[in-house]
Formats: structure tokens, sequence, C-alpha cells
């Protein structure tokens, strides 16, 4: 008998990346787990009497404004019970063979409060890990504990939630690729030259000797356009894949470590975990 359930299954196949997505939701969970102590270690500063962002207590039925529950409130309690939740649900799920959905949904309210709370410490990375986290709600670790007798939403949710995280990564490169190409330093080679003489996203060393490498700046900084134009393409090319995505965590983890950009750099090297050749097929289905 071919039900609609069948045809949709058929369609969609099996679980897809597994080992994948196993490996970029537990690199998540991890990450979360370091931003909690970041959290607690500079409480008084984010979330204290004095903290750095403008507050507006203000009493509101939280159904009405979910992601502004921290920010509009007068209690410092709140925030620091958020992050105790964050983090236990954080260490559960990274330990866990399979992530449970409702756990995952809590963990992002949690993250989207905490972030709104502390809007004035953001960077980049931090609203592009909320958006990965709520498109990886539905990503599964393993096939275990799945409905045999209706799979195929499973599956669907699965595969779905797989190919929006990609896009969403070709996505922030293509826009990324477009602004730099409408900035003057960037189209005239000076752009990473200006970024080494800043000493607040560089380092004593590289902005001392600024002068003696700007060649190799300029270099870079056309390299770093041609990446970010070439990666929705050349990052499906298997046979450059490899060495394509080993030049790109090394960008990145020059943003986290020497521009003092760290939520942003890993974060991106966490998404490229998607992309990567896995060993293994993906795991069957029960029929």
């Amino acid at each position: 008998m071919w039900s609609s359930k069948n045809v949709i299954s058929r369609l969609y196949g099996d679980y897809r990346h597994l080992s994948n997505a196993r490996l970029f939701k537990n690199a998540l969970y991890v990450f979360i787990i370091f931003k909690c102590t970041n959290w607690v270690i500079n409480f008084d500063l984010l979330f204290g009497e004095n903290a750095m962002s403008l507050l507006h207590a203000q009493s509101i039925p939280f159904y009405r404004e979910p992601a502004f529950i921290l920010l509009k409130s007068d209690t410092s309690i709140v925030s620091a019970l958020s992050i105790v939740c964050a983090a236990l649900i954080s260490m559960i799920q990274v330990v866990s063979r399979r992530s449970v959905i409702l756990a995952d949904l809590i963990l992002y309210g949690l993250v989207i409060n905490i972030n709104n709370k502390t809007y004035t410490h953001l960077t980049a990375g931090d609203p592009l890990l909320a958006n990965l986290f709520f498109l990886s709600v539905f990503l599964r670790k393993s096939n275990t504990g799945t409905n045999e007798e209706t799979p195929w939403l499973s599956i669907l949710l699965h595969n779905t939630s797989y190919a929006a995280l990609v896009l969403q990564i070709c996505i922030v490169y293509a826009y990324s690729a477009l602004a730099k190409w409408a900035d003057a330093d960037w189209q005239h080679g000076a752009a990473i030259d200006s970024v080494n003489r800043a000493i607040h996203y560089s380092r004593p060393l590289i902005a001392t000797y600024a002068d003696n490498i700007s060649i190799i700046a300029m270099v870079l900084n056309y390299l770093i356009l041609a990446y970010q134009t070439l990666f929705p393409v050349l990052v499906f090319l298997k046979p450059i894949k490899r060495y394509f995505l080993i030049l790109g965590m090394c960008i990145h983890l020059y943003i986290a470590f020497v521009m003092g950009i760290f939520s942003f750099g890993i974060i991106m090297v966490i998404t490229y975990f998607l992309f990567l050749d896995m060993p293994g097929s993906p795991a069957k289905r029960s029929e």
C-alpha cells in the first residue's frame, strides 16, 4: 500500500549526515557551556545592578514578549537561574545519544533572553549562534528512539533542518562577500592592513610591524574576498573541499584569537562540521 507517509519517506530517504549532525550539535552544546562559564565570571558586569546594558524593568506577561523576560527583569536572580539552566541542559544534551526537542527549544529561549539582556556585549557570533540553535532544533544525533510506524516525519524534519543550516551558512558568506565588495578598503586591498594597524583588533607585534607585512595583508585581503565569494560553490566540490575548509578554519581562528572576535570566529569553525565528509553512510531507518 502506498500511503502519503510512505511516499514522503521514500522521497526523503533515510536520515542524512547523522555523524555531521551529532558533531555539530555537540559542539554547539559545548560552546554554550563555555558561554555560561563566561557569563558567570562576568556576572556583575553583565547582569548585576550596574550592568553595562541599559535595563528597563517592566512587569509584563511572559507570553507577550518571551524573548525579553530577562531584559525587563529587575532582579539578577532570574538571570543566574537562566544561566544555570542553560549550562545543565547543555551538559545533559552533550552526553546524551539523542537530543530532546523540548530541551533544545528551552535552551534556545534561554540563549535568546540572555543575548537580549547583554545586547551591548554581543558580537556577530551571538545572534548567529541563536539562529543556528533554532534551525538545529529538529536535527537528530542518531536514529535511535524513532517511532517505527511513522519515521517519515522525523526524517523530513531532520533533513530539512540540515539543509536549512547549510543554506544559512552559504547566505552568511554571500552577504558578507557583497558587503566587502561594496567597501572601498576591501576593493583596494587595504582592509586587512587597516585591521593590522588597529590595536583593538590586532596584536602589538602585528601592529608594530604592519608596514613590513603590508604586501601580505593585501594578498590576504583578496584571498578572503575570493573565499567568501566562492564559498557557496566551492564548498560542495569534493576534490578540493577538505583544503577549502582548512583555509576557512585558519581564517576564522585568526578572527577569534588575533582579532579578538572570539564568539564569531569559533561559531563559524563549528559550522564547518556540517560540511565535512564524515566516514560511514547515513543510518538506515527501520522499514
